[in-house]
């Protein structure tokens, strides 16, 4: 189970990368790589040619 700021941080993720916001998510998958109680590390980048 994750703590509610874990919780707060995958949504913030999720949200961004539905909605194409690339700069967001990479802050999102930092700040979860770097809090403290997490239990899910932070999804590996996707492969490939970036979007513009």
């Amino acid at each position: 189970m994750q703590c509610p700021r874990c919780q707060k941080l995958t949504r913030d993720l999720d949200a961004a990368v539905a909605s194409g916001d690339r700069s967001k998510a990479a802050d999102c998958r930092v700040l979860i790589g770097r809090h403290p109680d997490h239990d899910r590390p932070a999804p590996a980048p996707k492969k490939g040619k970036a979007l513009r």
